[in-house]
């Protein structure tokens, strides 16, 4: 249930999505592409219309550098490739099963035992899980932990769909390659979820298990229940 703490949270959170003026005419595909990665776009109140995200690009350059060590094309293309090919969603389904079936006290050796390829990540991923699932029974995203049995490749693919936009808008890809991305994103995104809420519960989820809680919450769900939302003007497939 939805406390009145959260209600008051939605109403201030509530608000317009940002437009861009003049934005050239994209297709309801390209649109929907756009909007897979749209809470990363509602984040850094990124254009919901445009390829270009209208960010200011002295603050996304320092950002791509420090959070992801992305500074030229090279390393922009590689960040792409990760998300593309693996992300975080590699982890999940492993420790998920070690969350649901082990105690605490056991999850060291477990990882240790394990073929992870950075048991430390690893770990930490773990803990998170473990540590957000209050925050997501409490937002109702789950009911019980079983609940988190949910593919969370939407988490990786709406990231790539947000960073291809950012990369070509601080110009380490060309337009090609940012439509390429997004294009991929929206793609895979469609073989595994049938709605905005599927999508979104599994980035809630992946999300959680990189933060350790739900602090997004409020941001999904504007894009769920507000209607200038680009969720609701396109229909996820």
């Amino acid at each position: 249930m939805i406390t009145f703490f959260k209600q008051l949270i939605r109403v201030l959170t509530a608000g317009s999505f940002r437009l861009k003026k003049d934005a050239e005419n994209l297709t309801e595909e390209q649109f929907r592409a756009i909007s897979i990665g749209a809470v990363l776009n509602e984040q850094g109140t990124f254009y919901i219309n445009s390829l270009e995200t209208g960010a200011d690009k002295m603050i996304e350059t320092k950002k791509f550098k420090e959070w992801w060590d992305v500074f030229d094309s090279a390393s922009a293309i590689s960040s792409l490739d990760f998300l593309r090919n693996g992300g975080h969603r590699i982890y999940y389904n492993s420790l998920l099963k070690i969350v649901l079936s082990s105690e605490p006290n056991e999850w060291e050796n477990k990882i240790n035992e394990g073929d992870f390829e950075d048991p430390e990540k690893a770990l930490h991923f773990l803990f998170n899980i473990h540590k957000s699932i209050s925050d997501l029974r409490n937002d109702g995203v789950i009911k019980e932990p079983q609940d988190l049995q949910i593919d969370i490749t939407s988490w990786d693919l709406g990231r790539l769909s947000s960073l291809a936009r950012s990369f070509y808008s601080l110009g380490y890809i060309n337009e090609a390659a940012a439509w390429e991305n997004l294009m991929f994103s929206l793609k895979e995104s469609q073989k595994i979820y049938n709605s905005w809420e599927d999508f979104a519960k599994g980035y809630l989820i992946g999300r959680a298990m990189w933060s350790g809680n739900n602090d997004i919450f409020y941001s999904v769900d504007k894009l769920l229940n507000n209607q200038k939302s680009p969720w609701k003007k396109v229909s996820f497939k």
